[in-house]
């Protein structure tokens, strides 16, 4: 228990050490325009929980009395500690407005630059103001100082913040657009060769320096146009940090570059627009996903829902056949009868009455479940007088039908021949002479499907009714179930594929 009580402090005095660490070795690393303590401090704060807060205000304090105390007497002591202590609590504010409005990593993402905007405002002014009215350095207390640090703040804040995001979203569930490591390398690559380009000569001339910095910014672009906000903030992160290592003097006071500032400038504006508009890539991106997705759930549940009602059809479809046994039994056994009392007018009319019950129970089974698809394949089914029957209303059914379809899952043969019905009721409007009904069967090792032209000859004036409208909802959703296309459908012809990605299963399974 007494382990517990002191864990957290630990904890935290430990992150205070390491911000205060981490504060000076980027502080030592930076000039006024790249100004890397501003990204350490805003990822720091942006990204820690709350409870952590204090340590990181007091490893910020430690950091800046490092940084101020030494050299400084009189009153000048006064505004290293009064400065040290302000500082990061007014900076501190405008984070913990964003933290509080935007909650969520996603949302903190997009509305970034807003917040680096402000911190490279917000922050300078209040060194700006502390110098001016503490005695500071002279140097800390002009508005050129106060430019070049707000931009140096800007990048900085960037630099540092955009990668941690990235690190510590990178379990978060994202769109990944294919070849993303690819086109890091090739970016990589190129600003690599540019930088090369810019350093390597001992003597440049400043256009043709400042000419080449600004190609980095093509990688940016490029990746943000592939890639979101994710390539976005690597191109960003690419970019900067080789337009930083070009300038020539570190770790001197006032030290500053123009030509490399004015590319800073453009890197400033390109990464506002660029990062808006990568978050606005990836939230279609994401979008697309999610739909993408739930189509196929949509999909996957129709297909099962088709499926679930054709088994129920099979099971009543066998229970009328069972039915249809005994009743055909019963009836010889009458008919012997009729013949042993010498009713023979009879029992020809009962037989006349069988035949024709018979062809009428047909018709009505195959419509209900085409069991003789299980047992003799698709073509069987569809060149039968008992789907004439049920199907065609009085019309011709010609069936000019491909190879064997034995090769495809009775779950294709099934969806096909519903098809094939509704096709017709979906021409029935015009009336016609006769159907004409096509299949062409592929079985290969990249597709593997049917294909089913439904024609009709000699049509007559269209004639709409409630079951050719239903039936044309029907197919088009058995079809795209099914994964398949409706791939023409005009007045006379209805053309369709359903793929196969079944192995198929015989009858006796």
């Amino acid at each position: 228990m007494e382990q517990a009580k002191w864990e957290g402090p630990i904890r935290g005095v430990a992150v205070g050490v390491m911000f205060c660490l981490a504060y000076l070795a980027a502080w030592f690393n930076s000039l006024d325009q790249w100004f890397l303590p501003a990204g350490v401090r805003t990822a720091a704060l942006l990204l820690m929980p709350y409870r952590y807060w204090p340590y990181l205000l007091l490893g910020d304090c430690a950091a800046l009395l490092f940084l101020r105390l030494p050299g400084t007497a009189g009153a000048r002591e006064i505004w290293a500690y009064t400065s040290s202590i302000l500082l990061p609590i007014f900076v501190s504010l405008p984070v913990a407005a964003f933290k509080n409005r935007f909650r969520s990593l996603e949302t903190q993402e997009k509305w970034l630059p807003i917040l680096a905007i402000s911190l490279a405002v917000w922050g300078p002014a209040h060194n700006f103001l502390i110098n001016k009215f503490l005695g500071g350095p002279p140097s800390a207390a002009n508005l050129e100082h106060f430019y070049r640090l707000a931009v140096g703040y800007f990048l900085g804040s960037l630099f540092i913040t955009l990668p941690v995001m990235l690190i510590v979203g990178r379990k978060r569930p994202m769109p990944k657009p294919p070849n993303f490591v690819r086109d890091a390398i090739f970016s990589f690559a190129t600003i690599a060769a540019i930088f090369l380009a810019v350093v390597v000569p001992e003597m440049i001339g400043d256009y043709l320096r400042a000419g080449l910095l600004l190609l980095m910014l093509v990688p940016m672009i490029l990746m943000t146009l592939r890639h979101g906000w994710r390539g976005a903030a690597l191109g960003f992160v690419m970019a900067s940090l080789a337009i930083a290592e070009t300038l020539y003097s570190f770790n001197h006071e006032g030290a500053y570059d123009l030509p490399v500032f004015i590319v800073q400038h453009a890197l400033v504006i390109a990464s506002c627009g660029l990062l808006a508009l990568g978050h606005a890539i990836s939230s279609h991106y994401a979008t697309a996903r999610e739909l993408g997705v739930a189509e196929k759930e949509a999909l996957a549940a129709s297909r099962s829902s088709f499926l679930i009602a054709e088994r129920i059809l099979r099971e009543k479809a066998l229970t009328l056949e069972e039915m249809q046994r005994h009743i055909e039994v019963e009836r010889k056994r009458v008919v012997e009868h009729l013949k042993a009392i010498g009713d023979f007018e009879g029992a020809l009319l009962l037989n006349n009455e069988a035949v024709a019950h018979n062809s009428r129970f047909g018709a009505h089974v195959t419509d209900l479940y085409p069991l003789r698809l299980e047992r003799q394949g698709l073509n069987a089914v569809l060149n039968s007088q008992e789907f004439v029957d049920a199907r065609a209303g009085g019309a011709d059914v010609l069936p000019l039908l491909g190879r064997d379809t034995s090769v495809l899952s009775i779950e294709v043969q099934q969806a096909a021949f519903r098809c094939a019905g509704n096709a017709i009721d979906v021409l029935s409007a015009l009336q016609p002479r006769a159907y004409v009904i096509k299949t062409r069967v592929r079985k290969g090792a990249r597709r593997c499907g049917i294909a089913l032209i439904v024609t009709v000859r000699d049509p007559g004036p269209s004639q709409s009714s409630p079951r050719s409208a239903n039936a044309a909802l029907e197919l088009d959703a058995r079809v795209k179930a099914h994964g398949g296309i409706v791939k023409r459908r005009h007045a006379h012809r209805i053309s369709l594929w359903l793929p196969d990605t079944e192995p198929p299963v015989s009858a006796d399974q």
